[in-house]
């Protein structure tokens, strides 16, 4: 057979590969429109995902894909209080928590049981042994709790209404965990005054990316690190106050002008303060020429940004922002500890505090999605290049997430209390727990956050059925405005592209999964 037989061959063959390809993928769609109109969203979320698997570029599929989160996102929301502990449905509850929380215990006890005397009441028996337990009184606390049923059970995730303790008063019976948690990046997410002497910075001026007529740069005076920005000969000086983030990715800066006036800094330094570049979410363009050395900070919106970097932030009446805990503690993802000192103290049948472990994989995500997705929870389109930064919306699109019953989340592939693991061996595990060939029977039980009773799926690698899963199925990927690399929770086939596993820097041993803390 000649050449050009054999080209008119290939050409004749690709043509029908990609006929059937545009064929099946248009068939998925169509079948997962149908399931999204009976109101069917798992299968029309399994359809949509499986014709994107074959055309990551179809419109028509990303567009339908968006709807079925929005509405599954709608539809969450209206049933939360099914899966919950019930919103406070008077002023009078609403008051009782924030008296608990304030731990002035006997001022709840007291407006409880007038609401009490109107009739029995779940949430306000189940109020009423957390306000018992606060004083003190274990056999008044546990009666309270029997008269709650199962009030609070739907979802142990829920912070308890309670005063915080510190993550220091954990150390006394969590030593391990404490010691391990206190050494990851997780706990770094807002160095303290004393480490701002080590925050790595560019040296020199630094040229505006949006304003060639402006020029930044970071110094010290003395134990103070200033952040100058110069405009038309005119300087603008802001004193650090708060560093956010690890220095893993990058940091970023509030800073307070000589006007008293907080602000975000324009300016972020990434790759370990190698390279300065702009904040993200600050505009490039300005109106305002004091407004190039960062952005105004109300008191709200301050907090606002310490929230994700810090432990018990809270606002006063003055207002001032207070930060009890650098860093993320133990009480950021557990919530306020005192009720659970004092409910270990009384052997209480509750551990009355809140528990990541054995809650359903939504509530797990939602934990995690307080920091690990955008402001406001703005919902992301895929082809959006900061999508892959923000975890808590990219593995629920996965069908490893939507196919696996609620099974899959977070803490499945990543311990809180540590950095994350960077061999792919400890990913594989984990993924070969479930995509493996029949049933994996006891090798179920020891995979952690794979509990042994959820049912194995039968699809099974057809490239690589032991090997290189996170190479293929969980990429790096670029995210060029803040110079660095993140791994795609999107778990799924990407066929347009070779892995990016190649071309990402090699910072970390393979394969290099994104860090819970920047």
């Amino acid at each position: 057979m000649g050449l050009a037989a054999l080209v008119l061959t290939a050409l004749l063959v690709g043509g029908v590969w990609r006929a059937v390809n545009r064929q099946a993928a248009a068939d998925a769609l169509e079948r997962a429109d149908q399931a999204y109109r009976r109101a069917d969203l798992l299968q029309a979320l399994r359809w949509v995902n499986e014709s994107l698997e074959i055309r990551p570029g179809d419109r028509a599929a990303r567009a339908l894909r968006e709807r079925i989160f929005e509405t599954r996102a709608r539809i969450v929301a209206e049933e939360q209080p099914r899966h919950r502990p019930a919103e406070p449905a008077t002023p009078e509850v609403t008051i009782v928590r924030g008296l608990l929380g304030a731990g002035r215990a006997g001022e709840a006890r007291d407006r409880l049981n007038q609401l009490l005397s109107r009739g029995p009441d779940r949430e306000a028996s189940w109020l009423m042994s957390r306000a018992l337990l606060q004083l003190d009184d274990a056999a008044g606390a546990m009666a309270a709790l029997k008269d709650s049923g199962s009030y609070g059970h739907d979802d142990p995730t829920a912070p308890e209404p309670a005063r915080h303790v510190g993550s220091s008063r954990c150390v006394e019976c969590h030593k391990g965990i404490a010691e391990s948690q206190r050494a990851s990046r997780h706990a770094h997410t807002l160095p303290t005054e004393e480490a701002l002497a080590g925050v790595a910075f560019p040296t020199g001026p630094i040229p505006d990316p949006g304003n060639a007529g402006v020029t930044h740069r970071m110094q010290r005076r003395g134990e103070v690190l200033e952040m100058v920005t110069t405009m038309h000969e005119q300087a603008l000086r802001a004193t650090v106050r708060y560093v956010l983030g690890s220095g893993n990715r990058g940091q970023s800066f509030i800073a307070r002008s000589e006007h008293g006036q907080d602000l975000l800094l324009r300016m972020t330094y990434y790759d370990h303060g190698s390279v300065a570049d702009l904040t993200p979410m600050i505009p490039l363009h300005l109106q305002l020429a004091h407004d190039h050395l960062g952005v105004a900070l109300t008191p709200e919106r301050l907090k606002g940004c310490l929230d994700c970097h810090a432990t018990n932030v809270s606002l006063t009446a003055e207002p001032a922002v207070l930060v009890a805990e650098p860093g993320i503690g133990c009480e950021k993802c557990h919530g306020p500890g005192g009720n659970h000192v004092k409910a270990v103290a009384a052997k209480f049948p509750e551990p009355a505090i809140g528990q990541l472990r054995g809650a359903p994989a939504p509530r797990v995500v939602a934990v995690c999605a307080r920091c690990h997705q955008p402001p406001g929870n703005e919902v992301l389109d895929d082809s959006d290049p900061t999508l892959v930064r923000q975890q808590a919306l990219t593995m629920p699109r996965s069908r490893c997430y939507t196919e696996s019953g609620e099974g899959v989340s977070c803490v499945t592939c990543h311990s809180p209390h540590r950095d994350v693991e960077t061999m792919a061996s400890h990913y594989e595990r984990k993924c070969l727990a479930c995509h493996t060939a029949g049933r994996i029977g006891a090798e179920a039980g020891i995979v952690a956050g794979v509990p042994a009773s959820r049912p194995k799926t039968s699809s099974v690698c057809p490239v690589n059925s032991s090997a290189n899963c996170v190479g293929c199925h969980m990429p790096k990927v670029e995210n060029p405005a803040e110079h660095a690399w993140f791994t795609d929770h999107h778990i799924r086939i990407h066929r347009d592209s070779p892995s990016s596993q190649a071309q990402a820097p090699r910072h970390e041993p393979d394969p290099p999964v994104e860090s819970p803390g920047r």
